[in-house]
């Protein structure tokens, strides 16, 4: 597997309640490092910690993209090792505070090799961690404050302090706010099958036609992965021509 520097997809990804500054800031800043490729934002439906977002969460959401001009996918895959497979040679815009959890083998069943298994079944897909710094427990990390195994040091780039901070954060935005953003309806059921999408021509092979001009790509794509119907990408209100 190849991907080309102009194909390669610059995810950041998030829950976004709500979208700000800092988030469009990072994944610009991102950009900017990687040279060429198609920036973008990826909301997961289903959260391995929380319950699945509602359509009405998922709507109010795509909301503040489309008031930017911003491109956001939305998908069902919570693990970037899992994300790594449905967008191959993709370079991912994580925080310090997510770089902490990847590596850290309480998430892989208290098991330092399949963490380092896990992260190489990513490096094999040609994706990379674009890190940038974060408030962890109250102390600004950086990258070079991790432990990266050796094996896996390669896919992890650093975002220069000097280049990027922003001391803002969603959760702290919703308190000043008293809570009340993205309060539409919190009922836990999974999105996608309720979901009315229509077929377009955006498929998985549409992102490589993407082009940072002109890209292929509808101002809002849905890619949902399942065994049984495989990976495509879904455009709602965007028909294809």
């Amino acid at each position: 597997m190849h991907i080309s520097n102009t194909e390669r997809k610059i995810i950041l990804s998030g829950s976004f309640n709500p979208l700000h500054e800092g988030h469009l800031k990072l994944l610009e800043v991102a950009t900017s490092i990687c040279g060429e490729g198609y920036p973008c934002f990826e909301i997961s439906a289903v959260n391995a910690d929380k319950p699945p977002l509602t359509i009405p969460q998922i709507k109010d959401r795509i909301k503040q993209f489309e008031k930017v001009g911003k491109t956001v996918v939305i998908s069902n895959q919570p693990y970037f090792y899992k994300k790594a497979d449905l967008f191959p040679g993709s370079a991912f815009v994580i925080g310090a505070d997510t770089t902490a959890r990847l590596i850290n083998p309480k998430y892989y069943g208290g098991n330092y090799r399949t963490m380092v298994e896990t992260l190489n079944g990513c490096k094999r897909t040609e994706c990379v961690f674009l890190v940038g710094g974060r408030n962890v427990n109250g102390v600004f990390k950086v990258l070079e404050d991790f432990d990266i195994p050796e094996e896996l040091r390669d896919m992890f780039i650093p975002i220069p302090e000097e280049t990027f901070r922003m001391d803002i954060s969603s959760t702290e935005i919703r308190k000043s706010h008293g809570n009340r953003l993205g309060s539409s309806s919190t009922t836990g059921t999974c999105a996608f099958p309720r979901l009315r999408i229509r077929r377009c021509k955006y498929r998985r092979e549409g992102w490589d036609q993407a082009q940072p001009s002109q890209p292929a790509l509808p101002p809002v794509a849905y890619v949902h992965c399942s065994v049984d119907v495989g990976c495509e990408a879904l455009s709602l209100g965007t028909p294809a021509e």
